[in-house]
């Protein structure tokens, strides 16, 4: 017998039908099925993997991670492949999904105004006003779990409306395993019915359920919370700094909140109608006695809504995590035109203008469907084709979005941010320089991926970024898209050759004998492994770490990429010391801005040094360890006084520094530094001057070495070297006892032939104040003999 109620859902699934088939026009309009996210991709890769047998493993071989998100969602997808909707075939199964539960949801709303005691014709065209709002149908049809965590909290909220304790618990179940906000969704709901109802052993259903997920993931992966949370959410933030932390979650919390009431920003979700009339249906059934339900809204809508806020993605993908909160504003709605038991025909007249307004945002998101289907045409899907057909079966993808080059370009893939490779999340946190250290790491064959996301800018700047052999791009307005990271995506061949060990710097590299241990800071898992901190003196505006490819000053052909942190305060590291013998500290830093560091070892001063402002370089600075203040666990600490930049730290034996000084033609800095001899000759037009120096003691200061060459030496000099010794290394400061050999070349070729003074000294890079020598009666400069030019 054909009743006004199975009409009415005969209605309903022809209306979701017209939706879905209309959405399946857009994302088959190249042909094939394609969704409008790629993160729709990452559900489609694990749930092939799901069906392969091999469950949260992303790339065949590789650990578990748990990227997906949803413990539930995959399952499902998995099915689909396995009858037969394999390939892109799998989008027509996730929207047959959607449609199903677009359709679930919709009789659940008529269902909810017939218990309300609204007419089947009501209840039907309040009901319709769901699948008629565009963001709803949207999601319903994106291919992601959105639309089955929608269906599952509106179900959830008819089991509690219809009092069906057991229903509840199995479907609150279900949610709690959808997405980590549903356990947040059913426990809220299963507390508060045991106050209202006692206890009832269906109740543990959903508590249980809550912890499945995390549980499986700590099995499996090692930690409890999902690689994409891990990835997102800004309590994870590098730096972390509690305060801006909370105002970033409250500034979302009410944004959220505001956009709820006001409808949206850029688009409109759900006009502001359907909020107030939500609010009224809340004092209604307060009013209607109604309270434990009132509690749960209001909790799932504060609750829930402050943990999305945590996300730096809580906007992301048109409102995605948040939707199924809005949806509440639906059976509110209907709650509240029931309850008001107004007469039929202003029922109708509210009914109607509701069925408009929602009618208003169906073409508008049918139109951003088509935006961002067609963005995932114009860049990830022919990406993913090209990595396919034209590279070997064995390469490694260094990827931002990593659905469709995994799913779709069907080789490993290497996810910089973190969501699908085990370990990748702590870097991407951390900033472009750990990302770099962790693709280095890894060794991929090519990247395929943004050049302006995140600080990717810095790793396009290197040879991780090498030879670029195709690109792609989009053209959209901002505010519609939500499928790319950037309008421009390319492929590159990595040509970065492997990067040598230890110190690379001639003047630092003698100081060192036996390599005992390196600390690649920004390697997320060196630092580990020698418990590093670091920590800001103030707040450091950009990333915590960078990464760049420079020459070491004074060698234009020793290139190193490598990625360091941006420190304003200090950082320590513990080295374990096997045999107590004399070790020397050689760092590398990118010497961006001038500044004097202060060493510790122990909480032991062992020096003092200078960093001189050459940017765009490398620069190795050497400390030596005494052996009187090491332990077999020697913790050393460095103290910087402004913007300090370490890349890495290399500990070794010390060489001997032992030195004998006989006559020393000058003193300076009461004998810590001596000239010992000054040889020289001139080879074609160049001045060619051998320095001897012994150092005992300690140097300081930033000081830059001179040679003036005088035809009088009352005038200013004719011509003149002045740089940091050691090929321009080392300022005074940061040389160690021992001996140290320069060689240092003077340009004579503009000089007329004649008898010249040469004179020697030193003066400090920042003020040009010359260095006193100790025992000479000019009191800024050394001379040291007369040159005949020819």
């Amino acid at each position: 017998m054909v009743t006004p109620v199975k009409v009415a859902w005969g209605v309903i699934a022809l209306v979701v039908g017209i939706i879905f088939v209309a959405y399946l026009n857009v994302a088959a309009q190249s042909g094939d099925v394609i969704m409008p996210l790629d993160d729709t991709y990452i559900h489609f890769q694990y749930a092939r993997q799901l069906a392969n047998g091999e469950p949260y493993v992303y790339n065949p071989g590789d650990p578990p991670t748990s990227g997906a998100t949803s413990f539930l969602y995959p399952y499902i997808l998995a099915f689909g492949y396995l009858i037969g909707f394999t390939g892109l075939k799998l989008g027509i199964w996730a929207m047959l999904i959607g449609c199903v539960l677009l359709t679930t949801t919709t009789i659940l709303l008529f269902q909810i105004g017939k218990l309300f005691n609204l007419s089947v014709w009501a209840a039907l065209l309040l009901a319709l006003t769901f699948p008629l709002t565009g963001a709803f149908s949207w999601h319903f049809m994106s291919g992601m779990e959105t639309g089955l965590m929608i269906t599952l909290t509106i179900a959830t909220l008819y089991t509690i409306l219809r009092g069906q304790t057991k229903a509840f618990a199995i479907i609150a179940g279900l949610l709690a395993i959808t997405r980590p906000e549903g356990g947040i969704l059913a426990l809220i709901a299963t507390v508060l019915l045991m106050y209202q109802y006692g206890r009832n052993r269906w109740f543990i259903f959903p508590v249980i359920a809550t912890f499945v997920q995390p549980t499986v993931n700590f099995l499996l992966t090692g930690s409890p919370s999902s690689t994409g949370g891990e990835a997102k959410s800004i309590l994870g933030t590098v730096p972390f700094y509690w305060d801006v932390a909370l105002e970033r979650i409250v500034n979302n919390f009410l944004r959220f909140s505001q956009e709820l009431l006001l409808g949206g920003n850029e688009h409109v979700f759900v006009n502001p109608l359907f909020a107030l009339l939500a609010a009224l249906g809340l004092v209604l059934l307060w009013r209607n006695k109604q309270k434990t339900l009132v509690f749960i809204v209001i909790g799932w809508i504060i609750l829930v809504g402050l943990a999305i806020a945590t996300l730096d993605t809580a906007f992301w993908h048109f409102k995605r995590y948040q939707m199924p909160l809005i949806a509440l504003t639906f059976p509110l709605v209907i709650i509240s035109i029931g309850l008001l038991r107004r007469p039929a025909h202003q029922t109708a007249v509210i009914t109607g203008l509701l069925l408009i307004l929602a009618l208003f945002t169906s073409g508008e998101f049918l139109r951003l469907y088509d935006v961002n289907i067609k963005n995932v045409l114009a860049q990830p899907y022919p990406m993913a084709i090209w990595l396919r057909d034209n590279t070997p079966p064995n390469s490694i993808i260094a990827v931002h979005d990593v659905g469709m080059m995994r799913y779709i370009g069907e080789r490993h893939t290497l996810d910089m941010v973190g969501l699908t490779t085990p370990g990748a999340a702590n870097y991407w946190r951390n900033g472009p320089g750990a990302v770099a250290e962790f693709v280095m790491n890894n060794h991929p064959n090519y990247i395929a991926a943004y050049t302006t996301a995140r600080g990717l800018n810095y790793l396009a700047q290197t040879d991780l970024y090498g030879h670029e052999l195709v690109h792609f791009t989009a053209e959209y307005a901002p505010q519609d898209n939500v499928a790319l990271g950037a309008e421009f995506q390319g492929i590159y061949q990595v040509t970065l050759t492997d990067q040598p060990e230890g110190a690379q710097q001639a003047s630092t590299q003698h100081y060192g004998v036996d390599l005992i241990t390196t600390i690649d800071v920004a390697d997320i898992e060196s630092e580990q492994a020698s418990r590093y901190k670091w920590e800001n003196r103030e707040r450091v505006s950009g990333f915590a770490t960078e990464a760049y490819q420079f020459s070491y000053v004074g060698c234009d052909t020793c290139r190193i990429l490598d990625g360091g942190r941006r420190i304003n305060g200090s950082e320590t590291f513990t080295i374990a010391v096997d045999d107590l013998t004399p070790l020397v500290l050689i760092t590398r830093l990118h010497p961006a801005s001038q500044g004097t560091l202060k060493i510790y070892a122990n909480n032991h001063l062992i020096g003092t040094r200078w960093i001189p402002s050459i940017p765009g370089n490398w620069l190795e600075i050497a400390t030596m360890i005494p052996i009187d203040v090491l332990t077999p666990q020697t913790t050393i600490r460095i103290e910087s006084d402004g913007i300090y930049m370490p890349y890495h730290h290399w500990i070794y034996t010390a060489s001997n520094t032992d030195v004998t000084i006989s006559s020393p033609i000058a003193t300076f800095q009461n004998g810590v530094v001596s000239l010992l001899t000054a040889d020289w000759h001139i080879e074609n037009e160049q001045l060619i001057l051998d320095l001897n120096w012994a150092v005992q003691g300690q140097p300081i200061g930033d000081y830059k070495l001179f040679i003036h060459i005088y035809d009088d030496i009352t005038m200013p000099p004719i011509t003149q070297y002045d740089n940091y010794a050691q090929n321009g290394t080392m300022p005074l400061g940061n040389w160690l006892p021992g001996v140290i050999s320069d060689q240092i070349m003077v340009d004579l070729k503009d000089i007329p032939a004649g008898i010249y003074q040469v004179a020697i000294g030193f003066y400090e890079a920042g003020t040009f104040t010359r260095l006193t020598p100790d025992t000479y009666t000019d009191e800024t400069r050394v001379f040291i003999g007369e040159i005949d030019v020819e």
